[in-house]
């Protein structure tokens, strides 16, 4: 399982998601020209792709390496996301299209009852990414809940956040509620696993940003395997 994209950067210098374009020696001073290498990102929500438009460059000075000052310019790519923002948008709900089972909608169910789902996004961000929502189309994330049925589902959101940690390496678990009335408005939570040895600037809303921390090329047969694990985790956690 990699991130998807050339890794020939990380051996290069250290750094996952980067290549190195091109190289040269510039008044005693090599240059070094970078850029990220998803070829794709994908929202982790609904599964819509991203589409790259061009490249926006900026630069770090005073990185000396073998006793010479070093250049890294950063070609950093830029993601158009009009077709994700039009389906959200027009395509109608995502998680409603799970439920009713459309093909167009495909997704790995973990947990699913009456009133509740759980499922693995199409895109990871993280190992250990599942959404919980009702089945129900409600678009308050309180108002349209009683207080008991917000602590049912709460409850669902719980043993799915204790199923994650018992099935993926994880320092900290991630749970927050995201999405807007002009799309994605159908209440949904987010559960995932922050592994261990993430540096701290790169924490938090840092890793959930798919545009620039990229997604995990998972196949079919890993998404299937992960999601076996935690259907058998869920079941046995209160």
């Amino acid at each position: 399982m990699v991130v998807d994209g050339n890794a020939s950067g990380a051996s290069r210098l250290g750094l996952d998601g980067f290549v190195v374009v091109t190289a040269a020696k510039v008044d005693g001073e090599l240059h070094q020209l970078m850029e990220t290498t998803a070829a794709r990102v994908g929202c982790p929500s609904c599964g819509v792709v991203a589409v790259g438009h061009g490249h926006r460059r900026a630069s770090v000075r005073d990185l000396p390496a073998g006793g010479r000052p070093v250049a890294l310019c950063w070609a950093k790519r830029v993601w158009r996301r009009c077709h994700y923002v039009r389906r959200v948008q027009e395509g109608g709900c995502f998680i409603c299209g799970i439920v009713d089972g459309d093909p167009e909608r495909p997704a790995h169910i973990v947990y699913r009852e009456d009133r509740h789902i759980a499922f693995l996004p199409n895109w990871h961000v993280l190992l250990g990414y599942v959404l919980v929502a009702p089945v129900d189309h409600v678009e308050a994330v309180a108002d349209d809940f009683t207080a008991e049925e917000y602590l049912d589902l709460q409850r669902l959101v719980h043993r799915v956040a204790r199923a994650v940690t018992l099935t993926v390496p994880t320092e900290r678990v991630y749970i927050l509620s995201l999405g807007s009335q002009q799309g994605n408005a159908h209440v949904h939570w987010h559960v995932t696993s922050l592994p261990p040895g993430v540096a701290y600037k790169e924490q938090q809303y840092a890793a959930l940003m798919v545009e620039t921390k990229g997604h995990l090329a998972m196949t079919p047969d890993e998404q299937s395997s992960l999601a076996q694990q935690l259907r058998s985790v869920i079941r046995t956690v209160d």
